[in-house]
């Protein structure tokens, strides 16, 4: 199976910032789906994941200032292009295409560890973000999923105060 959607993590962050609709939850599968609305987030702990089948999280670096430590996983098993970013005061960029590092900006982030022990890209990005979250792979499945809602000033604006 090939996934194709961007994750997010977002440290210390609440799920209401992000004018989710915390009444109509999904699972992991209807919110990573291509059919999805956009993107949907869930909280775990302190900190809340995100995915989005349209991968629209790439349009992130466009802002000023991400939170500190926001990091987004581009998961395109189609294309065999894998990609982690980080924003911050230390900014990573790591690109793997057709199992070739094709980019590496920035020191490591300690999760990327995971790259060096599983063999699989897919699974090795799905397990960097657990790790970030301090959840396991199973547990991603688990979470209920928020939609959020598009309104004025969109999906980025909502993720950081635009």
């Amino acid at each position: 199976m090939s996934m194709n959607f961007m994750l997010g993590f977002v440290p210390n962050t609440d799920l209401s910032a992000f004018g989710a609709d915390a009444e109509s939850t999904i699972d992991f599968d209807e919110a990573s789906r291509s059919t999805a609305a956009g993107p949907s987030a869930a909280q775990v702990g302190a900190h809340v994941v995100l995915v989005d089948p349209g991968l629209d999280l790439q349009q992130l670096p466009r802002l000023s200032e991400p939170p500190a430590g926001t990091v987004l996983v581009t998961l395109g098993g189609t294309s065999d292009v894998y990609v982690v970013r980080s924003f911050g005061d230390d900014p990573r960029l790591r690109v793997l295409a057709e199992r070739e590092v094709a980019e590496d900006l920035g020191a490591p982030i300690d999760a990327e560890a995971v790259f060096e022990t599983e063999d699989d890209p897919e699974d090795a990005h799905l397990e960097f973000v657990c790790r970030l979250a301090r959840i396991t792979v199973e547990e991603l499945w688990n979470l209920e999923w928020a939609p959020l809602s598009s309104g004025r000033g969109g999906f980025f604006g909502r993720l950081f105060g635009r």
